[in-house]
């Protein structure tokens, strides 16, 4: 959730020249959200239940299915457009969130903090446009690539169905076409912001953590709605095969998703790792070189021998700790939810396909 203090940030910013650049219209919108009374969040399942009534309704009195009854795969077409908003919002408030706990690690002024978090949590208003037009785009090519989209989609011909699925369709995709600019724009700034601006501490890796929440709530995000859609979609629309290779292939996007905005940071980890490693080498070699180069063991070179043990026991017990310490910028637990979250899904898909099988036979 986005506290006033970004809110704050935003709004001096579009009062004077300092504005980095024009916020998208999905962040006009969400501020907009968060500037309604009572509980903002409260508006995106209120809009849902708004679209899903205007939905059922249509199809009810233009007869597409029994008055009292409903289509999972409609219901979902509706919720669409007010889950990706809800997302947005929430993803912007996990960005804040990371960049607070990240920033220990940020040896950056407060302008230059509020300027990251401005860009973290807003997109160009010009790019994240064309991700709309992108998306309303793809609308009207998948509605010319479906064979009778009527029977597939389960609506009638009658108008006023046809033009609330195109109307809603419409609305969702170009949403979803802003979102995922969005999100390219949030995760290459992460990048950016570990590649270039992050202070790099083998021995105090918490803050270093604190985007890999980020790119794991990105990740099942998109999960989400991807397995929802591939539950309730029609026979007609896609066959069991597809489904299994559509959530193979959003598994892949997450897995990208997750990790591709951390590889720099963990390649600065690595390099850290590697230099702390070889001095600390290059100590144990000078230390033994000594201990070679004692002769006569009298009462003040035994003194020093055991003394040169003691340094090398301490050497060896500080290459030991170092080769322990990990490089990858995420907790053992969230990389454990993020794989349950893509393996569990798959795995029920794949039980239902045998067992489809089995029983065919």
């Amino acid at each position: 959730m986005r506290t006033e203090k970004s809110i704050e940030i935003k709004a001096r910013n579009s009062e004077g020249e300092a504005y980095p650049y024009l916020p998208s219209w999905l962040d006009r919108f969400t501020q907009w959200v968060e500037r309604l009374p009572g509980r903002s969040w409260m508006f995106y399942p209120a809009l849902g239940m708004v679209l899903v009534s205007i939905l059922t309704a249509v199809n009810w009195s233009d007869g597409t299915y029994p008055i009292g009854t409903f289509n999972a795969f409609h219901i979902m077409i509706a919720l669409q457009t007010p889950y990706f908003l809800a997302l947005t919002r929430y993803l912007d408030g996990a960005a804040e969130a990371a960049l607070r706990n990240f920033r220990p690690a940020l040896e950056v002024s407060e302008e230059e903090y509020d300027e990251l978090l401005y860009r973290l949590t807003t997109a160009p208003a010009r790019q994240a446009l064309l991700g709309s037009l992108a998306g309303v785009a793809v609308n009207v090519l998948l509605f010319s690539l479906v064979p009778n989209p009527f029977t597939v989609f389960g609506y009638s011909t009658v108008s006023s169905s046809y033009i609330t699925l195109i109307g809603l369709n419409t609305i969702s995709l170009g949403v979803i076409g802003a979102l995922i600019y969005h999100t390219f724009h949030q995760l290459r700034l992460v990048s950016h912001i570990f590649a270039d601006r992050a202070i790099v501490n083998l021995f105090d890796l918490s803050p270093l953590y604190a985007f890999s929440g980020l790119t794991s709530k990105t990740a099942v995000g998109f999960l989400i709605i991807n397995y929802i859609w591939v539950v309730t979609a029609p026979q007609q629309l896609i066959s069991t095969s597809a489904v299994i290779g559509m959530t193979i292939f959003m598994a892949v996007v997450s897995i990208v998703t997750f990790a591709w905005p951390l590889l720099g940071v963990h390649g600065r980890l690595v390099q850290e790792k590697q230099r702390l490693l070889r001095e600390s080498s290059q100590h144990l070699e000078a230390t033994i070189a000594k201990l070679r180069a004692c002769g006569r063991v009298d009462a003040g070179e035994l003194h020093s021998i055991d003394e040169l043990h003691v340094t090398m026991a301490c050497l060896e017990t500080e290459q030991s700790m170092l080769n322990r310490i990990p490089t990858w910028p995420w907790r053992p637990g969230t990389l454990r939810g993020l794989v349950s979250a893509l393996l569990l899904p798959l795995v029920v898909f794949v039980l239902q396909y045998v067992l489809q099988r089995f029983l065919a036979q």
